[in-house]
C-alpha cells in the first residue's frame, strides 16, 4: 500500500535520526529531470517576497486553497491540510503533479519545505536539519493529527484565514510586520479574518489599519478545532527581516509611522500613562531603562542604574521608567515567571532614592510601551528586544548595550535610530562556553559607560561627570 504524505514523513521520522536529511546538493536527488525540474521551481516560488500574495490570489480566484508555480505556466499547487503543532509553527500539506510536500511557517510564510517521498529538505529560513527534525518530530508525537488528516482527505478545503502571530516579540514586530504590511498595502490583508495565538497577539492589526475582518485570540490548540466539520486551511504570514534589503527595512518603517498614528491615548487605559504625562507637562525629565532578567542579562544593571541615578543633580524633578517583560495577550499579563522576576529587580531599584519618581512597563502590552515611550526624554536600552519601542519605533536618544558576543547579531538585526552602541571596553561578557551568542549575559564597567553617556549626551540628560 502506497503511504500518504504524513504516513512518510512520520516513517522518515521514526527510521532515521536528526541527521537524516538530505540537503546537500539538490542535484543529486534521484528523480527525472522533470520533476527535478518541478521541485526547483516549488522551493524558489515558496521562498520569495511575493508567496504570500500568490497564495491569496490564487486561492480567491480558484476557490480553493493553492498558489501557482513561477516557471511552469498555469501549474497550481494545491493545499489539501493545515495543522498548527505549536503556538508559534503551521505546518501546510500541500500536492502538485503527484508530487506531495509539506511546507513548516514558523517565522515566515515558509521556513523549510520538505518532501517525504525523496527525504528531501530545504532550508528558507531559522532552521537546520537538526531543528527541522525536532519540528516534524511533533507530528509523529501527535496522537490528534492522524485522525484529522483522514478526514481531511474527505472534505474539500477552505481557505479560512491569516495566523498573524509570533511567540517572541522580536519575531512578530521584525517578520511578521514585515509580511503584514506588505500585504496591507497589496489590500490584501482584510480579504479573511485574522487569527492570532495568545501567546504572541502583540499587535491587534485589524485595529491598527481599520480592517473590519474580525481577529480572534486563542491557542493553536483551539484554532486546530476550530471547525471539526470542515476542512480550513490557515496560511501564516511572515516574512523574514533582513537589514541590507532596503525593500525589507521601508516595509517596516511605514508599519512604525502607522502604528504611531494609529495610538488613541484617549483609549490608553493605562494610570501610570497619566501621571508619566503630568509630570512631562510639569517639566520634569523621563528616563527610560530597560532591565532583563531572562537570557543575555545586564548582570549589574541594578548597580548600573543606581549610579546613573547618582548623578542626576536634581532628583525631584526626575521620572525613571523600568522597561522588561512584554505580555502578548492582556489576560495572560501578571501570569509569567519572567514578569515577577523582572518586578523583583524593579523594587530593588526604586528603593534606592525614595525621591525619585518610578514607573513600571514590566509585563505591559505593545501599544501601552510605545505611547509612554513617546514621552520619554532618554532611553537605556538593550540592544536586543528591550530596544524596540525607544530606539527603533519611536526613535528616542539613548544609548544600547549588549554582550560582546551578540553585538553583531544586534547590529545587523534590529533597526535602531538616534542611539549609540556603548564601546566594546565597556563591556565584560561572562562565559561563554556551551551557549549560543544571544544567551551570553555580561557586566558593565560602570564608570566607563557613565563617562561615555556624559560626554556623548551632555546636552541631552543632565548628569554630572565625577572625577
Amino acid at each position: 500500500m502506497t503511504l500518504d504524505c504524513l504516513s512518510m514523513l512520520i516513517s522518515n521520522i521514526e527510521n532515521g535520526d536528526e541527521n537524516c536529511f538530505f540537503e546537500n546538493n539538490i542535484n543529486e536527488i534521484k528523480v527525472s529531470a522533470q520533476t527535478l525540474d518541478l521541485i526547483k521551481d516549488i522551493i524558489s516560488t515558496v521562498e520569495e517576497i511575493n508567496f504570500a500574495r500568490n497564495f491569496i490570489e490564487t486561492s480567491l480566484e480558484a476557490s480553493s486553497p493553492s498558489f501557482i508555480l513561477h516557471r511552469h505556466e498555469g501549474v497550481r499547487c494545491s493545499v489539501y491540510f493545515s495543522y498548527m503543532i505549536d503556538n508559534n509553527t503551521n505546518i501546510m500539506f500541500n500536492r502538485v503533479k503527484d508530487l506531495d510536500f509539506v511546507i513548516i511557517q514558523h517565522v515566515t510564510s515558509c521556513d523549510f519545505v520538505y518532501f517525504p517521498t525523496l527525504n528531501y529538505l530545504s532550508s528558507m529560513a531559522h532552521f537546520q536539519p537538526l531543528s527541522a527534525h525536532t519540528v516534524l518530530s511533533r507530528l509523529r508525537d501527535n496522537s490528534d493529527i492522524s485522525g484529522k488528516f483522514k478526514e481531511s482527505t474527505k472534505i474539500n478545503p477552505k481557505f479560512k484565514g491569516f495566523i498573524l502571530s509570533h511567540g517572541r516579540p522580536y519575531h512578530f514586530f521584525y517578520d511578521t510586520v514585515n509580511g503584514v504590511q506588505k500585504l496591507y498595502e497589496e489590500g490584501l490583508i482584510g480579504v479573511v479574518p485574522h487569527y492570532q495565538m495568545k501567546t504572541g497577539a502583540y499587535i491587534d492589526f485589524t485595529k491598527i489599519y481599520g480592517l473590519k475582518v474580525p481577529n480572534s485570540v486563542l491557542t493553536f490548540n483551539e484554532l486546530n478545532h476550530i471547525s471539526d466539520d470542515g476542512n480550513p486551511i490557515f496560511f501564516k504570514v511572515g516574512y523574514v527581516f533582513n537589514k541590507s534589503k532596503p525593500r525589507v527595512v521601508e516595509l517596516v518603517k511605514r508599519f512604525d509611522n502607522i502604528l504611531i498614528n494609529s495610538i488613541n491615548i484617549n483609549n490608553i487605559i493605562y494610570h501610570s500613562y497619566r501621571q508619566i504625562l503630568d509630570i512631562k507637562e510639569q517639566g520634569g525629565y523621563l528616563l527610560w531603562a530597560s532591565i532583563s532578567t531572562e537570557k543575555r542579562a545586564l548582570l549589574n544593571q541594578v548597580d548600573f542604574i543606581g549610579k546613573l541615578l547618582e548623578r542626576f543633580e536634581t532628583k525631584q524633578k526626575l521620572c525613571v521608567v523600568i522597561d522588561g517583560w512584554t505580555s502578548a495577550h492582556a489576560d495572560e499579563s501578571m501570569k509569567l515567571k519572567q514578569i515577577q522576576s523582572d518586578l523583583k529587580v524593579f523594587a530593588e531599584i526604586s528603593e534606592l532614592y525614595p525621591e525619585v519618581q518610578f514607573f513600571s512597563t514590566i509585563g505591559a502590552e505593545s501599544l501601552k510601551k510605545v505611547a509612554i515611550a513617546m514621552l520619554i526624554d532618554f532611553h537605556i536600552s538593550s540592544a536586543g528586544t528591550g530596544s524596540l519601542w525607544t530606539s527603533r519605533i519611536v526613535k528616542k536618544p539613548g544609548v544600547l548595550h549588549c554582550s560582546n558576543a551578540f553585538r553583531s547579531n544586534a547590529i545587523g538585526g534590529h533597526l535602531h535610530y538616534n542611539s549609540a552602541y556603548l564601546p566594546k571596553d565597556t563591556i565584560v561578557d561572562e562565559s561563554s562556553a556551551g551557549l549560543r551568542k544571544d544567551f551570553v549575559s555580561y557586566d558593565l564597567d560602570i564608570n566607563k559607560a557613565l563617562e561615555f553617556i556624559q560626554i556623548k549626551y551632555a546636552d541631552i540628560i543632565p548628569i554630572k561627570l565625577l572625577i
